[in-house]
Protein backbone atom coordinates (compact mmCIF):
# COMPACT_ATOMS: atom_id res chain seq x y z
CA UNK A 1 0.00 0.00 0.00
CA UNK A 2 2.93 2.35 0.69
CA UNK A 3 3.92 2.04 -2.98
CA UNK A 4 0.44 3.22 -4.00
CA UNK A 5 0.04 6.69 -2.41
CA UNK A 6 -2.99 7.61 -4.53
CA UNK A 7 -4.85 4.48 -3.47
CA UNK A 8 -3.82 5.03 0.16
CA UNK A 9 -5.10 8.62 0.06
CA UNK A 10 -8.43 7.52 -1.42
CA UNK A 11 -8.76 4.94 1.35
CA UNK A 12 -7.92 7.42 4.10
CA UNK A 13 -10.39 10.01 2.83
CA UNK A 14 -13.16 7.44 2.52
CA UNK A 15 -13.44 7.67 -1.27
CA UNK A 16 -12.94 3.90 -1.46
CA UNK A 17 -13.40 1.09 1.05
CA UNK A 18 -10.86 -1.47 2.20
CA UNK A 19 -12.55 -4.03 -0.04
CA UNK A 20 -12.04 -1.72 -3.03
CA UNK A 21 -8.39 -1.22 -2.11
CA UNK A 22 -7.73 -4.94 -1.80
CA UNK A 23 -9.27 -5.65 -5.20
CA UNK A 24 -7.36 -2.79 -6.80
CA UNK A 25 -4.04 -3.93 -5.34
CA UNK A 26 -4.75 -7.47 -6.48
CA UNK A 27 -5.17 -6.30 -10.08
CA UNK A 28 -2.08 -4.09 -9.90
CA UNK A 29 -0.02 -6.99 -8.60
CA UNK A 30 -1.01 -9.12 -11.59
CA UNK A 31 0.63 -6.83 -14.19
CA UNK A 32 4.32 -5.99 -14.63
CA UNK A 33 5.58 -3.14 -12.45
CA UNK A 34 6.02 -0.59 -15.30
CA UNK A 35 2.29 -0.78 -16.10
CA UNK A 36 1.00 -0.38 -12.54
CA UNK A 37 0.96 3.42 -12.30
CA UNK A 38 -1.07 3.81 -15.48
CA UNK A 39 -3.46 1.03 -14.49
CA UNK A 40 -3.98 2.55 -11.04
CA UNK A 41 -4.82 5.93 -12.57
CA UNK A 42 -7.51 4.34 -14.73
CA UNK A 43 -8.98 2.09 -12.03
CA UNK A 44 -9.23 4.55 -9.12
CA UNK A 45 -12.12 6.60 -10.58
CA UNK A 46 -14.08 3.38 -11.12
CA UNK A 47 -13.38 2.27 -7.54
CA UNK A 48 -14.89 5.51 -6.24
CA UNK A 49 -18.23 5.03 -8.00
CA UNK A 50 -18.80 1.25 -8.13
CA UNK A 51 -19.57 -1.33 -5.46
CA UNK A 52 -16.65 -3.66 -4.63
CA UNK A 53 -18.13 -6.52 -6.66
CA UNK A 54 -18.91 -4.29 -9.64
CA UNK A 55 -15.45 -2.77 -9.43
CA UNK A 56 -13.79 -6.17 -9.45
CA UNK A 57 -15.51 -7.09 -12.71
CA UNK A 58 -14.62 -3.75 -14.28
CA UNK A 59 -11.01 -3.97 -13.11
CA UNK A 60 -10.54 -7.42 -14.62
CA UNK A 61 -11.64 -6.10 -18.01
CA UNK A 62 -9.53 -2.92 -17.87
CA UNK A 63 -6.46 -4.91 -16.78
CA UNK A 64 -6.41 -6.70 -20.13
CA UNK A 65 -5.35 -3.49 -21.87
CA UNK A 66 -2.32 -3.03 -19.63
CA UNK A 67 -0.79 -6.52 -19.63
CA UNK A 68 2.04 -6.89 -22.17
CA UNK A 69 1.37 -10.60 -22.74
CA UNK A 70 -1.69 -11.65 -24.71
CA UNK A 71 -4.51 -13.41 -22.89
CA UNK A 72 -3.86 -16.45 -25.11
CA UNK A 73 -0.31 -16.83 -23.78
CA UNK A 74 -1.38 -16.24 -20.18
CA UNK A 75 -4.25 -18.72 -20.39
CA UNK A 76 -2.04 -21.47 -21.79
CA UNK A 77 0.43 -20.93 -18.97
CA UNK A 78 -2.21 -20.86 -16.22
CA UNK A 79 -4.16 -23.81 -17.61
CA UNK A 80 -1.32 -26.13 -16.63
CA UNK A 81 -2.18 -25.32 -13.00
CA UNK A 82 -5.72 -26.75 -13.18
CA UNK A 83 -6.56 -28.97 -10.22
CA UNK A 84 -9.17 -30.26 -7.77
CA UNK A 85 -8.46 -30.03 -4.03
CA UNK A 86 -10.29 -31.43 -1.02
CA UNK A 87 -10.30 -29.69 2.38
CA UNK A 88 -11.85 -31.52 5.37
CA UNK A 89 -13.68 -29.19 7.76
CA UNK A 90 -15.38 -29.22 11.16
CA UNK A 91 -18.82 -30.61 12.01
CA UNK A 92 -18.85 -33.19 9.25
CA UNK A 93 -18.37 -30.65 6.46
CA UNK A 94 -15.71 -30.20 3.78
CA UNK A 95 -14.80 -27.99 0.82
CA UNK A 96 -14.17 -29.19 -2.74
CA UNK A 97 -12.09 -26.65 -4.68
CA UNK A 98 -11.86 -26.72 -8.48
CA UNK A 99 -9.60 -24.56 -10.63
CA UNK A 100 -9.81 -24.71 -14.40
CA UNK A 101 -10.57 -22.80 -17.60
CA UNK A 102 -12.98 -19.92 -17.07
CA UNK A 103 -15.29 -20.91 -19.92
CA UNK A 104 -15.59 -24.49 -18.65
CA UNK A 105 -16.32 -23.49 -15.06
CA UNK A 106 -18.74 -20.73 -16.07
CA UNK A 107 -20.68 -23.27 -18.12
CA UNK A 108 -20.72 -25.66 -15.16
CA UNK A 109 -21.92 -22.97 -12.76
CA UNK A 110 -24.65 -21.88 -15.17
CA UNK A 111 -25.84 -25.46 -15.63
CA UNK A 112 -25.97 -26.00 -11.85
CA UNK A 113 -27.80 -22.70 -11.33
CA UNK A 114 -30.37 -23.42 -14.05
CA UNK A 115 -31.09 -26.83 -12.52
CA UNK A 116 -31.35 -25.31 -9.04
CA UNK A 117 -33.75 -22.61 -10.22
CA UNK A 118 -35.98 -25.23 -11.83
CA UNK A 119 -36.33 -26.95 -8.45
CA UNK A 120 -37.71 -23.85 -6.74
CA UNK A 121 -41.43 -24.26 -6.15
CA UNK A 122 -44.04 -23.76 -3.41
CA UNK A 123 -43.07 -25.86 -0.41
CA UNK A 124 -39.37 -26.01 -1.32
CA UNK A 125 -37.56 -24.76 1.79
CA UNK A 126 -33.98 -24.96 0.53
CA UNK A 127 -32.25 -21.73 -0.45
CA UNK A 128 -30.83 -21.27 -3.94
CA UNK A 129 -27.30 -21.79 -2.57
CA UNK A 130 -28.37 -25.04 -0.92
CA UNK A 131 -30.08 -26.18 -4.11
CA UNK A 132 -26.93 -25.45 -6.11
CA UNK A 133 -24.88 -27.54 -3.68
CA UNK A 134 -27.34 -30.45 -3.80
CA UNK A 135 -27.51 -30.35 -7.61
CA UNK A 136 -23.71 -30.28 -7.91
CA UNK A 137 -23.32 -33.26 -5.57
CA UNK A 138 -25.94 -35.26 -7.48
CA UNK A 139 -24.39 -34.46 -10.85
CA UNK A 140 -20.87 -35.36 -9.71
CA UNK A 141 -21.88 -38.55 -7.93
CA UNK A 142 -24.57 -39.84 -10.28
CA UNK A 143 -24.27 -37.91 -13.53
CA UNK A 144 -27.80 -36.58 -13.00
CA UNK A 145 -29.78 -35.32 -10.03
CA UNK A 146 -31.77 -37.68 -7.83
CA UNK A 147 -34.94 -36.93 -9.80
CA UNK A 148 -33.21 -37.37 -13.14
CA UNK A 149 -32.88 -33.62 -13.60
CA UNK A 150 -29.72 -32.69 -15.45
CA UNK A 151 -29.65 -35.44 -18.04
CA UNK A 152 -28.99 -33.73 -21.35
CA UNK A 153 -29.18 -30.32 -19.69
CA UNK A 154 -26.92 -27.76 -21.32
CA UNK A 155 -25.96 -24.32 -20.12
CA UNK A 156 -27.04 -21.29 -22.14
CA UNK A 157 -24.16 -18.83 -21.85
CA UNK A 158 -23.72 -15.69 -23.92
CA UNK A 159 -20.37 -14.88 -25.48
CA UNK A 160 -19.63 -11.56 -27.17
CA UNK A 161 -16.89 -11.77 -29.81
CA UNK A 162 -15.38 -8.85 -31.76
CA UNK A 163 -15.92 -9.67 -35.43
CA UNK A 164 -12.22 -9.20 -36.30
CA UNK A 165 -11.32 -11.64 -33.52
CA UNK A 166 -13.76 -14.18 -34.94
CA UNK A 167 -12.17 -13.76 -38.37
CA UNK A 168 -8.71 -14.30 -36.91
CA UNK A 169 -7.56 -10.76 -37.76
CA UNK A 170 -7.43 -9.48 -34.18
CA UNK A 171 -6.44 -10.83 -30.78
CA UNK A 172 -8.86 -8.63 -28.82
CA UNK A 173 -10.37 -10.69 -25.97
CA UNK A 174 -14.01 -11.76 -26.15
CA UNK A 175 -16.48 -11.41 -23.27
CA UNK A 176 -18.06 -14.44 -21.58
CA UNK A 177 -21.24 -13.52 -19.72
CA UNK A 178 -20.87 -13.94 -15.97
CA UNK A 179 -17.10 -14.38 -16.20
CA UNK A 180 -15.30 -11.67 -18.16
CA UNK A 181 -12.51 -11.60 -20.77
CA UNK A 182 -11.52 -14.86 -22.47
CA UNK A 183 -8.81 -15.53 -25.03
CA UNK A 184 -9.59 -15.32 -28.78
CA UNK A 185 -8.85 -19.00 -29.44
CA UNK A 186 -11.42 -20.13 -26.87
CA UNK A 187 -13.90 -17.53 -28.16
CA UNK A 188 -13.59 -18.77 -31.74
CA UNK A 189 -14.01 -22.38 -30.60
CA UNK A 190 -17.13 -21.57 -28.60
CA UNK A 191 -18.62 -19.41 -31.35
CA UNK A 192 -18.00 -22.07 -33.97
CA UNK A 193 -18.81 -25.34 -32.23
CA UNK A 194 -20.58 -24.95 -28.88
CA UNK A 195 -24.32 -25.03 -29.53
CA UNK A 196 -25.05 -24.17 -25.89
CA UNK A 197 -23.56 -20.70 -26.36
CA UNK A 198 -25.37 -17.79 -27.91
CA UNK A 199 -23.07 -16.39 -30.58
CA UNK A 200 -22.68 -12.62 -30.66
CA UNK A 201 -20.62 -10.58 -33.12
CA UNK A 202 -19.45 -7.06 -32.36
CA UNK A 203 -18.61 -4.49 -35.00
CA UNK A 204 -15.35 -2.70 -34.11
CA UNK A 205 -16.34 0.69 -35.53
CA UNK A 206 -20.05 1.32 -36.18
CA UNK A 207 -23.05 1.12 -33.89
CA UNK A 208 -26.35 -0.65 -34.61
CA UNK A 209 -29.64 0.56 -33.16
CA UNK A 210 -31.93 -2.15 -31.70
CA UNK A 211 -35.58 -1.54 -30.93
CA UNK A 212 -39.02 -3.13 -31.25
CA UNK A 213 -42.56 -1.88 -31.53
CA UNK A 214 -44.03 -0.58 -28.28
CA UNK A 215 -47.42 -2.14 -29.06
CA UNK A 216 -46.93 -5.74 -27.92
CA UNK A 217 -46.96 -6.20 -24.15
CA UNK A 218 -45.12 -9.50 -24.21
CA UNK A 219 -41.41 -8.84 -24.67
CA UNK A 220 -40.14 -10.45 -27.91
CA UNK A 221 -37.35 -13.01 -27.58
CA UNK A 222 -35.00 -10.81 -29.61
CA UNK A 223 -35.46 -7.90 -27.19
CA UNK A 224 -34.93 -10.17 -24.18
CA UNK A 225 -31.61 -11.28 -25.65
CA UNK A 226 -30.59 -7.69 -26.37
CA UNK A 227 -31.44 -6.36 -22.89
CA UNK A 228 -29.64 -9.19 -21.13
CA UNK A 229 -26.56 -8.75 -23.31
CA UNK A 230 -26.61 -4.96 -22.83
CA UNK A 231 -27.03 -4.97 -19.05
CA UNK A 232 -25.04 -8.05 -18.13
CA UNK A 233 -26.38 -8.05 -14.56
CA UNK A 234 -29.49 -7.05 -12.63
CA UNK A 235 -29.95 -3.25 -12.80
CA UNK A 236 -31.20 -2.97 -9.19
CA UNK A 237 -28.65 -0.87 -7.21
CA UNK A 238 -26.02 -3.10 -5.62
CA UNK A 239 -27.25 -6.35 -7.23
CA UNK A 240 -24.82 -8.26 -9.47
CA UNK A 241 -26.88 -11.32 -10.34
CA UNK A 242 -26.39 -12.52 -13.92
CA UNK A 243 -28.89 -11.07 -16.40
CA UNK A 244 -29.63 -14.58 -17.62
CA UNK A 245 -31.08 -15.41 -14.21
CA UNK A 246 -33.04 -12.17 -13.78
CA UNK A 247 -36.33 -10.83 -15.13
CA UNK A 248 -37.15 -7.91 -17.42
CA UNK A 249 -39.03 -4.80 -16.34
CA UNK A 250 -40.03 -1.40 -17.76
CA UNK A 251 -38.01 1.69 -16.89
CA UNK A 252 -41.31 3.58 -17.20
CA UNK A 253 -44.21 1.48 -15.93
CA UNK A 254 -46.41 -0.03 -18.66
CA UNK A 255 -49.53 1.39 -16.95
CA UNK A 256 -48.12 4.87 -17.60
CA UNK A 257 -47.70 4.12 -21.31
CA UNK A 258 -44.08 3.14 -20.96
CA UNK A 259 -42.77 2.05 -24.39
CA UNK A 260 -41.54 -1.47 -24.94
CA UNK A 261 -38.28 -0.73 -26.74
CA UNK A 262 -34.76 -1.34 -25.47
CA UNK A 263 -34.40 2.26 -24.25
CA UNK A 264 -37.14 1.65 -21.68
CA UNK A 265 -36.18 -1.90 -20.70
CA UNK A 266 -34.06 -3.07 -17.80
CA UNK A 267 -32.93 -6.38 -16.38
CA UNK A 268 -33.95 -6.83 -12.75
CA UNK A 269 -34.12 -9.75 -10.31
CA UNK A 270 -37.64 -11.12 -9.77
CA UNK A 271 -38.15 -10.17 -6.06
CA UNK A 272 -36.86 -6.68 -6.74
CA UNK A 273 -39.05 -6.35 -9.85
CA UNK A 274 -42.08 -7.09 -7.69
CA UNK A 275 -41.07 -4.48 -5.12
CA UNK A 276 -39.68 -1.87 -7.48
CA UNK A 277 -41.55 1.43 -7.11
CA UNK A 278 -43.70 2.45 -10.08
CA UNK A 279 -42.96 6.04 -11.10
CA UNK A 280 -45.84 8.46 -11.50
CA UNK A 281 -46.35 9.79 -15.04
CA UNK A 282 -44.85 13.16 -14.17
CA UNK A 283 -41.72 11.44 -12.87
CA UNK A 284 -41.25 9.28 -15.93
CA UNK A 285 -38.50 11.36 -17.50
CA UNK A 286 -36.54 11.47 -14.26
CA UNK A 287 -36.84 7.70 -13.85
CA UNK A 288 -35.74 7.13 -17.43
CA UNK A 289 -32.68 9.27 -16.85
CA UNK A 290 -31.84 7.48 -13.62
CA UNK A 291 -32.10 4.05 -15.23
CA UNK A 292 -30.74 4.92 -18.64
CA UNK A 293 -28.86 2.13 -20.44
CA UNK A 294 -25.28 1.65 -19.35
CA UNK A 295 -22.65 2.42 -21.93
CA UNK A 296 -21.04 -0.64 -23.47
CA UNK A 297 -17.28 -0.82 -24.11
CA UNK A 298 -18.08 -2.19 -27.55
CA UNK A 299 -19.86 -0.28 -30.24
CA UNK A 300 -22.56 -2.85 -30.99
CA UNK A 301 -23.66 -6.44 -30.75
CA UNK A 302 -25.44 -8.50 -33.35
CA UNK A 303 -27.17 -11.75 -32.48
CA UNK A 304 -26.78 -14.68 -34.85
Amino acid sequence: MVERPDTLTALRTGDISLRHARRLLDQLGSVPRPARDALEAVLLPHAKRLTPTQFEGKARKVRERFHPDSITVRRAKCLSDRKVLFFPDKDGMATLWLRGAGDDLQGIYTRVTDAALSLQCPGEERTLSQLRADVAVDLLQQGVTGSGLGAGLTANVNITVPVLTLMGKSEEPAELEGYGPIDPETARRLAGTATSFLRILTHPHTGIVFDVSQDPFRVPASLKKYLRLRDGTCRFPGCNRSAGHSDLDHTIDKQFSGPGGHAQGRVILRPKAANAPSPAPMAASTCAEMLRPRASPRSSTTSL
